[in-house]
């Protein structure tokens, strides 16, 4: 009889310790359930990690925060190209005005030269140096250093074309 309960115990305890050696199922967007993307969207979550920037002569890639304003972005990109009348500003950066508004997300942070971000909502701004202000990013140019950003967003108006990247 005791062997047969220390048997029986002994099975018990091998029986919670297995179970506690298992891995937690996850509730979160990596289990099955939430895996309902469509391929569609994937692909385009792919094609969209960067938008081309078109100036003057000069292509450049402007690599995507993950946030509303960036996916709103390019939502309205997929449906053409977009231009955008760039002007100096404060020795810094050139800005413009978007054609529409996007969703905001602002945070006071210090820009950096190749720093691409959205103010107040309608307006690019491109720095090419650094600046503080409330902001939301929408992503970064990389590659350049201020001067070269400088020299190729030139002086005075510029045109900007935006494009998502094929």
């Amino acid at each position: 009889m005791i062997k047969r309960l220390f048997i029986l115990g002994l099975t018990g305890w091998m029986a919670i310790v297995l179970c506690a050696c298992q891995q937690p199922r996850k509730a979160g967007p990596e289990s099955r359930r939430y895996q309902s993307r469509t391929a569609k969207e994937e692909k385009r979550d792919k094609m969209t990690d960067y938008i081309t920037l078109k100036l003057k002569n000069q292509t450049i890639s402007l690599e995507l925060e993950d946030n509303q304003a960036t996916r709103t972005l390019v939502d309205k990109l997929s449906q053409g190209d977009i231009e955008i009348s760039l002007s100096d500003y404060g020795g810094f950066e050139k800005v413009g005005n978007l054609p529409f508004s996007l969703p905001t997300d602002d945070t006071h942070q210090t820009a950096e030269a190749g720093d691409v971000m959205l103010y107040q909502g309608d307006k690019l701004v491109i720095f090419y140096s650094s600046n503080s202000w409330s902001y939301t990013k929408l992503g970064h140019i990389s590659g350049y250093s201020g001067k070269e950003l400088q020299q190729i967003l030139g002086q005075g108006k510029v045109t900007l074309s935006m494009s998502l990247k094929n």
